[in-house]
């Protein structure tokens, strides 16, 4: 099960968030991910400011680019770090395949 908004009951309080594309960027340019970590604090803060920025995303039709599209960059990223999904048979889940990486 996955949510779009969801808190860690762990010592620090870490919550999960949506972010925008730009702060995906601003991780990538100063290849800092902790950008993208928030206490749970932080993410009541940036729904007050923000609302929902999941939202448009039940209803917006996009066009992801192809990773070959990509950056060399991000290119590599996506490869290194986006588990390898098989396709699933009809009417079954597909299956994640993990690759070992050091």
């Amino acid at each position: 099960m996955t949510a779009r908004y969801w808190f860690k009951p762990k010592r620090y309080g870490y919550g999960a968030t949506p972010v925008t594309w730009e702060e995906v960027e601003q991780c990538m340019r100063k290849r800092d991910p902790e950008l993208l970590v928030f206490l749970s604090e932080q993410v009541l803060e940036r729904v007050a400011k923000n609302d929902d920025l999941f939202e448009p995303v039940l209803t917006l039709k996009q066009q992801l680019p192809k990773p070959k599209d990509l950056s060399p960059e991000l290119s590599e990223q996506f490869e290194r770090y986006v588990p390898k999904v098989k396709p699933a048979k009809e009417g079954k889940q597909p299956r994640r395949t993990t690759t070992k990486t050091r």
